[in-house]
């Protein structure tokens, strides 16, 4: 048995370099060694300056896992460079050139030196978030201008054929007036189902394939054909191009111009035509209606989203601290591959103890899944609001993505964003949370996996330097997107078999790994393994023909959708058979998905278990102080208590009102009146407004406005008197007004600036920013 025995700084010879110094720097590195100044040694570490180019700055670490350098300078051939190789010849040949400095750590040295991280200070983000200033109508303006804008490509004889094949009369000779007549028949929801109903059946499976898969990058016409041969060969043509050739001409499709697209991508239905066809996969998987056997677990519609309401307002009551992030390892400083990356510690330092830590050594570090974001103590208090403590992460995740709560630490609420969002319907606020869900790189559906199965692992190459954090959790990302479209093409208020649903996902998802849809032939050169990979007990997932492994990846990933995410957002009831998810009934995710309506209606089913929990019990009244039980209102009904009451007590269990004169005279200034309050307690509180309150609410009103000091105030100056209208209309400036002095000068919070100047920018707008008054 050969040993190695590895040197130390102080046993170094210039014959134990070459292993890590190509020859050609080596040789250079003897005519620099009289440029190496600011010599000092620190234990088992050098450091020092080298004249080059430019000063650049050189640290070396010997120790039994070798030689780690790092250099300031560009240097990136393979092997250190000739500085480095300089201080180290430098100090092989005159050791006592370098002053010696004491290590300030004493006693036994640890095994992995790390350094530890601060979370970032919070701060407010430039803009609103996007379902604030990209509203529905927003969404649905783009969808039929980039249709507009592609009818606007075709040549008229094209636009005229299409408007024949659909049974159409077209009037004029511009090419711009015929396509804006064909936008509106195109779009509209019985022409839809129209045209789908007078496709043979060849053409439907090929539009069902479509619907699947979409047009992402990585999908191409082999993907296409396998999938819409899944249900039955394909005779009638032998190019599938032909089959999304005729969906384009007939209007359901539209085509792609691969000039700038390598690999090239497919012809894709547009979201404007997919919300309106039947579900894609209708009678194409059995149905269950054997509906007594297993476990059944219901989804609550709203659940979630109040749940959501409870953390944000006990965090504006209280603002917690983000958890530190995990310590950077010293050794990052000669490893850029382990830079803004989660490590497991004790992998890390037999890697190094081995000496495997090389540029181009053939090894895999686990990701590990991260901590959780809040610390313990926030954790143990908010987790039995969220329903467990993967809720609560889910939960923070999708405030942070919507803006409700600000990014950094401490974490604190956005008061404008929360307002905004309690004024929403409690269908639009279960909504807007599932959109957000489909979007976030904030949350990773895998990280709940991995800390469920302990044999699964998450693995990146070491090789590989570019591949960052971002990267992956985009991948991720992709995944999920994936899974939400193939569920989406499902009907709703219909039991699926899993089992039988598998199939469909295998068709053109085989890998679980960074080349799961890679096409490109140059991507993969040279390459012996993806950036990143599954492992199941130290062994890598192999998914492709293995159904067993594609199981514990995949579907596991889908599993883990189902009964995480979209249970907990109302949008899944799940069936159970020996603790294995074995069925699933969706409930309106294709409606959101597809963006078919902005805040689609929950199940009446739902809608009854939940309202059962609204009763006179839920609100206790004592004076002026209203006690209530938090998971038990609606967002509405704290919406409410917030424009006459301040919040003095919040408990996971309970939160007190007081009712007050200032949040009521905010109230009155916002616009609000004593009668749509009233209304509004009538319809959201289980109880009558008490007299004692409506008598103290009536006396503040009459007091409001007698006299005004107003601090900390924002003054808006308008050209004429017609912008303020138009400033209303095109911005929320309605929200945020405390007085309009005149039809040209109004008076809005100092907090409110930021907010309207960005939507004034927006909307074409410059408004001249001044601190003071002339």
């Amino acid at each position: 048995m050969l040993i190695v025995i590895m040197p130390t700084l102080d046993t170094l010879r210039v014959s134990d370099l070459k292993t890590y110094i190509k020859n050609n720097p080596l040789r250079k590195a003897k005519a620099y060694r009289s440029r190496v100044g600011n010599r000092v040694r620190r234990g088992n570490t050098l450091t020092a300056d080298v004249s080059g180019t430019r000063p650049y700055q050189v640290e070396i670490e010997v120790d039994e896992g070798g030689i780690l350098a790092q250099c300031t300078c560009p240097y990136d051939w393979g092997g250190y460079c000739k500085h480095i190789g300089a201080v180290l010849l430098m100090w092989i040949e005159s050791p006592h050139l370098f002053i010696k400095n004491q290590d300030a750590s004493s006693g036994k040295k640890p095994d992995l030196k790390t350094t530890a991280v601060e979370p970032p200070p919070t701060q407010r983000p430039k803009a609103l978030p996007l379902w604030i200033s990209y509203s529905f109508a927003n969404r649905r303006a783009n969808e039929e201008r980039d249709l507009s804008r592609e009818l606007e490509s075709w040549k008229v004889q094209s636009l005229r054929q299409l408007a024949k094949k659909r049974g159409w009369k077209v009037k004029g000779t511009r090419k711009k007036d015929i396509a804006a007549q064909l936008i509106s028949r195109l779009s509209d929801p019985t022409e839809i189902v129209k045209a789908y109903h007078s496709l043979d059946n060849e053409h439907r499976r090929v539009a069902l394939a479509m619907s699947l898969l979409g047009n992402e990058e990585g999908i191409d016409e082999k993907s296409l054909k396998q999938t819409a041969e899944h249900w039955g060969s394909l005779k009638s043509h032998k190019k599938i191009s032909t089959y999304t050739r005729h969906l384009c001409e007939l209007g359901l499709a539209l085509p792609v111009d691969n000039e700038y697209h390598y690999p090239p991508i497919i012809d894709y239905i547009p979201s404007l035509i997919q919300q309106h066809l039947p579900p894609p996969l209708a009678k194409m998987l059995p149905d269950l209606t054997d509906e007594s056997s297993g476990d059944l677990r219901l989804a609550e519609p709203y659940a979630l989203s109040r749940a959501a309401v409870q953390v944000a307002m006990l965090l504006e009551q209280k603002p917690a601290p983000l958890r530190p992030p995990m310590p950077r390892p010293h050794l990052e400083k000669f490893f850029k591959q382990l830079q803004d990356w989660d490590y497991a510690p004790e992998e890390l330092i037999a890697y190094k103890k081995q000496g495997q830590l090389q540029n181009y050594a053939k090894i895999h570090l686990t990701i590990p899944p991260p901590a959780y974001a809040l610390p313990d103590e926030a954790i143990e208090r908010l987790s039995p609001i969220a329903g467990g403590v993967e809720q609560l992460e889910f939960i923070y995740a999708l405030l942070l993505e919507g803006s409700l709560i600000q990014p950094g630490s401490p974490v604190t609420v956005w008061p404008e964003v929360k307002e905004r969002f309690l004024r929403l319907s409690e269908d639009a606020q279960r909504a807007t949370l599932t959109r957000l869900y489909f979007s976030t790189l904030q949350w990773n559906d895998l990280w709940g996996l991995l800390r469920q199965d302990k044999n699964l692992r998450l693995e990146r190459g070491w090789q590989t330097s570019y591949f960052r954090p971002s990267t992956l959790q985009e991948h991720l990302q992709r995944f999920r997107q994936v899974t939400l479209r193939v569920l989406a093409c499902l009907p709703d208020n219909v039991w699926i078999s899993l089992p039988e649903l598998y199939p469909v996902f295998r068709l053109f998802w085989q890998r679980f790994d960074a080349d799961a849809w890679e096409k490109s032939p140059y991507h993969s050169y040279h390459r012996s393994a993806p950036d990143w990979r599954l492992a199941y007990r130290d062994k890598p997932l192999q998914t492709e023909q293995d159904m067993q492994n594609w199981d514990r990846a995949q579907g596991a990933f889908i599993r883990c959708v189902l009964s995480g995410p979209l249970h907990w957002l109302g949008l899944s009831d799940l069936r159970f058979e020996k603790n294995r998810l074995s069925a699933v009934r969706l409930l309106g995710l294709s409606d959101i998905f597809w963006d078919k309506s902005d805040a689609p209606p929950s199940p009446r089913r739902a809608i009854s278990r939940s309202a059962k929990k609204a009763s006179k019990t839920t609100v206790a009244i004592e004076d002026l102080n209203i006690k209530i039980k938090p998971s038990e209102v609606s967002a509405q009904a704290h919406a409410l208590l917030d424009k006459i009451a301040l919040l003095i007590e919040a408990a996971p269990e309970q939160f007190t009102y007081r009712v007050d004169i200032n949040a009521l005279h905010q109230s009155l200034e916002a616009g609000e009146s004593l009668a749509t309050i009233s209304s509004a307690w009538q319809q959201n509180m289980p109880l009558e407004m008490p007299p004692a309150i409506q008598e103290k609410l009536k006396e503040w009103q009459k007091a409001y406005g007698q006299a005004r000091l107003y601090q900390n105030i924002t003054l808006i100056e308008f050209a004429d008197d017609h912008v303020l209208a138009e400033m209303k209309a095109v911005t929320s400036l309605e929200d945020h007004l405390i007085a309009e002095i005149s039809p040209r000068l109004v008076l809005i919070s100092k907090d409110s600036t930021q907010i309207l100047s960005a939507e004034l920018e927006k909307a074409g707008y410059t408004p001249k920013l001044t601190q003071t008054v002339d």
